[in-house]
């Protein structure tokens, strides 16, 4: 694999991990309990997930 690929998945994957953190922070600073924002934040990056696949299923 290319260094340059493996740099873009690290950034891809780093870019997740952040905005799974976000939406945590935001969560949590609304006053939703813990567990509730994990399950929460979980469900929210499983849907952009899905939303990426479609989005590159569209394109081919």
């Amino acid at each position: 694999m290319a260094r340059d690929h493996i740099a873009e998945l690290a950034l891809i994957d780093l870019s997740r991990a952040q905005r799974i953190a976000w939406d945590r922070l935001l969560l949590l600073t609304a006053g939703i309990n813990p567990d509730e924002a994990e399950r929460i934040a979980r469900l929210a990056d499983e849907d952009r997930t899905a939303m990426a696949a479609v989005e590159v299923e569209i394109a081919a």
